[in-house]
């Protein structure tokens, strides 16, 4: 398909008096929770989405095809790193943390351009439509007994359709280069009937034995936004 796609691109290379050209981008983002989304994973059901995650880091891969020199269509996937808010901590007897959650994120759509006369820069804005999959990190309980024992609580990932609206301005650095810096804003929608399944691991004197729970619940709507920040080059067609 890609093979085709860039097949066609370059037959209208031909044809049309505009080069399109492929840009491929390689960014470091920090998004920051906003409120609604009630976080669900069978321990804490208190907070919402901003209450329960720190703002997190990620890293993206974005590829642009630019048909003309004011439209193009985009793809980004995104790997971000989610902390939890103060659940590192004690109880008399015991001791837990939480692990970090991950989500993979893949998302497409178009782009719209708007240069600025005489400078080397050009803005943008876009929107876009993916698949969010967000795994909640494993929750570990150590019991101070004897003989000693721990619990392990593992969780599923969620999936969620997405949408997002951006604006970004790429900054010319060579015929080939340039920097990117975006922001952009998600949100994830509501999804109901969600099978959650939870993996419990109880560790009593080096034995070990699991067992697995599964409930089914609506997953709230939840969003964030992200600053984004990369290089990335042009490769002509």
């Amino acid at each position: 398909m890609l093979i085709f796609c860039v097949a066609g691109v370059s037959h209208a290379q031909k044809l049309l008096p505009f080069s399109p050209s492929v840009q491929i981008m390689l960014k470091g983002g920090y998004s920051t929770p906003l409120s609604g989304g009630t976080y669900t994973n069978g321990i804490d059901n208190g907070g919402t989405f901003q209450d329960y995650f720190k703002a997190f880091p990620g890293g993206e891969l974005e590829a642009v095809i630019n048909f003309t020199s004011s439209f193009g269509v985009y793809g980004n996937v995104s790997y971000d790193i989610l902390t939890p808010k103060g659940r590192k901590g004690s109880l008399p007897g015991e001791s837990f943390v939480e692990e970090r959650a991950h989500q993979f994120s893949g998302y497409v759509g178009p782009r719209y351009y708007f240069d600025i006369p005489l400078l080397p820069i050009s803005i943008y804005t876009d929107a876009g439509i993916g698949l969010y999959s967000l795994k909640y990190g494993d929750f570990n309980v150590t019991h101070i007994t004897n003989p000693p024992s721990s619990d392990k609580y593992s969780y599923s990932s969620v999936s969620q359709l997405g949408l997002s609206a951006g604006a970004g301005v790429n900054i010319t650095t060579s015929p080939l280069s340039f920097i990117n810096f975006s922001i952009k804003y998600h949100n994830l929608m509501a999804k109901s009937g969600v099978t959650f399944v939870e993996t419990h691991t109880q560790t009593i004197n080096g034995v070990a034995t699991s067992t697995q729970t599964s409930s089914v619940y609506d997953v709230d709507s939840r969003g964030y936004v992200q600053f984004s920040l990369g290089f990335g080059f042009k490769l002509g067609m």
